[in-house]
């Protein structure tokens, strides 16, 4: 086929593989030769060597017929050169170029010999069967590409159609441990504690979930879709972390969730009994996703709860000892949704022994001196009462100090109301050393503005009803502590004995 010329009878490959084999020669030190570079038929021209252009074996038959036509359409129009005519010319295109040797300088003979080599490379074509391999390479992998497309656009196509009842749950199995719990705070109403949740599921076959093998994980990796879920009442988290890792068992894959939190929760008391009450330290772990889309379990081969009650400080209080803990896992109804739901309740009691060493025993100290004022003559009365409101003020004291190991409460502790008792007595204590030398001695007997007199007549009978008043007294304080110590006790067994059936109970049920 006649190489297609320019209208001045050039070829324009000649230039191009011209100014080439120039840039080529200079950069190797050779020199150039007057003389063109011969025609070299090249069926492509490639100005990469690393990137060979391909062309559609499907198209050749089009450019040549286009190449044909250009031929025609150009040498019709070309002016015929000097000595040279068009025929000249399709004669010259056909026949077979003669090499030209070039010359080199001394010493560049492997030089030269390596350019020609790159030259004869660039400039090597492509066979037909090459380019045809190539097209259908092409094709293959489009069609692949196109297929796989057509599969993930129908599988969220489908996935998006199926009702929400269909969709099976993840079913995720949790088990925690309490290792630790302190700070139980009576005044603000809570207390600390440490809690590792262990959550288990399977690990999707899919190719939005991929984790690396056991042995290759650094730790790092986080799973694209975790469980969520938060503590109620939860006041501060101090600390949190979460590790993910995979395993295997059974002849599948399971993501495993291990996390810590040092958390603070509020907790409401009952403090009617106190000091001898019991109390529930409510734990409570929410779900934060449906379970129409995450179930929780309890694990098969282990127990849902843990306590480690040999490394909780629980200051004033006591683990009950028939029934520590109880717990319940279900689904409850929050927020017009339902989600799985994990209660604990750690079953505590409070060792009184030092509410009623500290508090109970100085009141009945202060309040049991009110009754040495009787020790003073009935008749003065300004040393008995200069007395008495010491005593009073002193129970007011220990009242407010009462206060500081209680939050502000809307009815009437065991405690206080002892308390008040003591605080009572002293008070009649106070009037009575008032009251009653009003019946033997007037006020112009004790007069601050006359002598007082020398001897009074009734004085044997004032000093019997004062010692007869004293008796009384004493009498009712000592009676009132016994029945108070009695009904302590009493209430002390009861109050215990119903939380450890109410706790036994509660268990059984769940």
């Amino acid at each position: 086929m006649p190489r297609p010329r320019g209208l001045d009878g050039s070829c324009p490959c000649e230039e191009i593989i011209e100014s080439r084999w120039l840039e080529i020669t200079e950069s190797r030190g050779i020199i150039p030769c007057e003389e063109k570079i011969p025609e070299t038929p090249a069926r492509h021209l490639v100005t990469n060597p690393g990137h060979r252009q391909v062309k559609n074996p499907e198209n050749n038959s089009n450019n040549n017929k286009n190449n044909n036509n250009n031929n025609n359409q150009t040498a019709a129009t070309a002016k015929p050169q000097a000595g040279r005519s068009p025929s000249n010319l399709d004669s010259e295109s056909t026949e077979e170029p003669t090499p030209v040797p070039t010359p080199v300088k001394e010493g560049s003979e492997g030089k030269a010999t390596s350019t020609n080599e790159f030259v004869s490379w660039v400039f090597s074509p492509t066979s037909p069967e090459q380019e045809e391999e190539q097209a259908t390479d092409d094709v293959e992998a489009q069609a692949q590409s196109t297929e796989a497309l057509r599969r993930l656009t129908e599988k969220a196509r489908a996935k998006l159609e199926q009702p929400e009842d269909e969709i099976p749950a993840r079913e995720i199995t949790t088990s925690v441990v309490v290792p630790r719990i302190f700070n139980i705070n009576t005044l603000e109403q809570h207390f600390s504690a440490q809690v590792n949740i262990t959550m288990v599921w399977p690990l999707p076959v899919n190719e939005s979930e991929s984790a690396p093998e056991p042995a290759n994980d650094d730790g790092d990796w986080i799973p694209v879709w975790t469980p969520k879920y938060r503590f109620r009442h939860l006041l501060e988290e101090k600390y949190g972390f979460a590790h993910y890792s995979t395993r295997w068992q059974g002849g599948q894959r399971w993501i495993v969730a291990e996390s810590e939190h040092l958390v603070v929760i509020s907790e409401a008391l009952e403090l009617g009994d106190f000091p001898v009450d019991c109390q529930d330290l409510n734990l409570q772990i929410l779900s934060l996703i449906p379970t129409t889309w995450a179930v929780w379990k309890e694990p098969e081969d282990s127990e849902l709860i843990q306590l480690d009650m040999h490394h909780c400080l629980l200051n004033d209080f006591d683990f009950v000892k028939e029934c520590p803990f109880t717990f319940r896992l279900y689904a409850s109804e929050h927020e017009a949704r339902t989600a799985s739901r994990i209660d604990v309740k750690i079953k505590l009691a409070r060792k009184s022994f030092y509410y009623i060493l500290n508090v109970a025993g100085m009141v009945f100290i202060i309040a049991s001196f009110s009754v040495a004022s009787f020790a003073i003559h009935p008749a003065a009365i300004k040393e008995r009462l200069a007395t008495d409101f010491q005593l009073v003020l002193t129970c007011v004291t220990l009242k407010l100090l009462l206060g500081q190991m209680l939050p502000p409460l809307s009815y009437i502790t065991l405690l206080d109301f002892y308390v008040i008792s003591g605080f009572m007595f002293v008070a009649g204590m106070t009037v009575t050393h008032t009251i009653v030398p009003m019946w033997y001695v007037s006020k112009k007997d004790v007069s601050a503005v006359t002598l007082s007199p020398l001897s009074f007549l009734e004085e044997a009978a004032f000093v019997n009803d004062d010692g007869s008043n004293f008796r009384v007294c004493i009498s009712c304080w000592m009676a009132f502590n016994v029945m108070f110590v009695l009904y302590a006790k009493r209430k002390a067994h009861s109050v215990y004995s119903k939380f450890v059936a109410e706790a036994l109970a509660e268990q059984k049920f769940h």
